[in-house]
């Protein structure tokens, strides 16, 4: 396969998975808007845990 068949068939493949595999809906399913505090019982879901670990 020469190169710019690989660079299509990567496109394709990726556009194709993009699509049908509901990639963006995943990635944002939990998303808040920015300064907007967590809800009653949601814990944080981003960064590392800072809590004392003894």
């Amino acid at each position: 396969m020469s190169g710019l068949e690989s660079f299509f068939v990567t496109w394709i493949l990726a556009l194709v998975l993009w699509k049908y595999g509901r990639i963006e809906e995943r990635w944002t399913a939990h998303l808040q808007p920015a300064g907007e505090a967590p809800r009653q019982g949601q814990a944080d879901q981003g960064g590392p845990d800072t809590r004392a670990t003894r």
